[in-house]
């Protein structure tokens, strides 16, 4: 999870700065981000002669509204607490996170507008819910 993390706040970073920043050996660095490729969670690209490594969109691809919101800390708890909870309503993340349900609901808006989440009506609340797979806490 740390490795996802540093890559989700240093988009474009290589194996060398993982590997110097968090103090984890080479092999292990790229065990782990050989692992997340593949499961669909980071997206490589060679760039100026080394691998470059990305969070994945919905379609495998680098998707920059996703790093940028991930890479904001309100965002972040939100998408945190639907990840750790599932679909909730903006009234249960306030709880949740302990915020006003106005900052909620603006930076719900932010997260929709950036395809990370969808609303839907569950009877008469609306739940918003994940669009994109993040890696478990194993």
């Amino acid at each position: 999870m740390d490795i996802f993390e540093f890559v989700t706040q240093n988009p474009g970073t290589n194996i060398a700065s993982i590997t110097e920043d968090l103090g984890v050996n080479q092999s292990t660095v790229k065990q782990h981000l050989r692992t997340l490729t593949e499961e669909g969670y980071l997206h490589t690209q060679s760039l100026q002669g080394s691998n470059r490594y990305f969070v994945a969109g919905k379609d495998g691809q680098y998707d920059r509204s996703v790093a940028a919101a991930l890479r904001n800390e309100e965002l972040r708890e939100l998408i945190d607490t639907l990840h750790q909870h599932g679909p909730l309503s903006g009234s249960r993340l306030s709880e949740l996170t302990e915020k006003d349900q106005s900052t909620i609901s603006r930076q719900l808006d932010d997260l929709e507008e950036s395809g990370i989440i969808t609303r839907g009506r569950d009877g008469n609340q609306v739940r918003n819910e994940l669009t994109i797979d993040l890696p478990t806490n194993e």
